[in-house]
């Protein structure tokens, strides 16, 4: 029994004897080697920023080997970041990294990134003419309806729009009360103030909180205007829109002014104002966005300045004006 103790005793002197370093086994976790990845929820097509972080070893001067779905993709000493272009929709992109540090001790982290989506439709309730083929733009004090079209994967599977979590915000301020539970749909009212720029935000997560997608769009605020057409009352509204116009002396005919971009509910309210070289009129047409307008045989060579104004005289700036010149020849 002697003979034993003395000789576990020789064995630990032995061991506490042994350089450090001489082994190249070691353990390390997440805290010693980690992956930095950006975008963190990226959409597909969009390049991938990933780099090896640790307050442990020297990423400079250790060797690094990288996997991407278990393919070796990149190598080399110092190879501390990698740029990835994120896969089709529902995919999912393993990453590792083996690291090597100056001492000989190893490392190893990986981080897996869910390729999903969400497309974000903005729609502002403005006015437009029904021929105009583009998007109404939002104006100061209009209402934007923002709608979320998800295309999101867990384990191969594509979740249901109604069974995840969104959480959406304007100007990096939450909306509580439009956000929760399968609620794809935004309705903002935007502020009463000139210019500027809206940020739309939204968080798409699950039950238990993870994370599936995050997204913002940036739409820019326009001012309302108005735009003179030729009105004719068997035929509608002209194609073209009139900045200045000819007409012979003795004619008569009439314009409509289209107050693109106006809100909806401002429009229905608004006072029209028409002037004629500066002077208020009388409009006596049914439709008072219509003015007749006659040009006298005797007024060849002769101009005529009309104006118009569209205004909600409860919000300040929503409010369209236009001018026209009408020569007469």
């Amino acid at each position: 029994m002697k003979y034993e103790l003395h000789f576990i005793s020789i064995v630990a002197v032995m061991a506490l004897s042994v350089p450090l370093g001489a082994f190249a086994i070691s353990f390390s976790s997440q805290a010693d080697m980690s992956l930095a990845v950006s975008p963190e929820f990226p959409r597909p097509g969009e390049n991938i920023k990933v780099g090896v972080r640790s307050y442990v070893f020297d990423t400079l001067r250790a060797n690094m080997q990288w996997y991407l779905n278990g393919k070796v993709v990149a190598s080399g000493r110092g190879v501390a970041e990698q740029i990835f272009t994120a896969d089709k929709v529902g995919s999912v992109m393993t990453i590792r990294v083996e690291a090597i540090a100056a001492d000989g001790a190893t490392y190893e982290t990986s981080a897996v990134i869910p390729i999903s989506d969400i497309d974000l439709i903005a729609r502002a309730l403005t006015y437009a003419p029904k021929s105009y083929r583009g998007t109404t733009l939002p104006t100061p004090g209009s209402v934007l309806e923002v709608y979320a079209v998800p295309y999101l994967y867990s384990g191969g599977a594509k979740l249901s729009a109604k069974n995840l979590i969104y959480e959406w915000s304007v100007n990096d301020q939450k909306i509580s009360t439009q956000s929760g539970g399968g609620r794809v749909k935004l309705r903002a009212e935007l502020p009463n103030l000139s210019g500027g720029e809206i940020k739309v935000s939204l968080k798409a997560s699950n039950l238990s909180g993870s994370i599936y997608a995050v997204r913002s769009i940036k739409i820019a605020m326009k001012s309302p205007e108005v735009v003179f057409y030729k009105n004719d009352s068997l035929t509608g509204r002209g194609i073209s829109a009139l900045f200045n116009l000819r007409i012979p002396a003795g004619s008569a005919f009439s314009v409509i002014a289209e107050p693109y971009f106006m809100a909806m509910d401002s429009l229905s309210k608004a006072a029209i104002l028409w002037k004629v070289g500066g002077l208020d009129i009388t409009q006596a047409s049914e439709t008072p966005r219509i003015l007749e307008i006659s040009a006298p045989k005797d007024s060849s060579g002769g101009s005529t300045d009309f104006a118009v104004s569209i205004a909600d005289a409860t919000k300040l700036f929503q409010k369209a004006v236009g001018n026209l010149t009408v020569f007469a020849q």
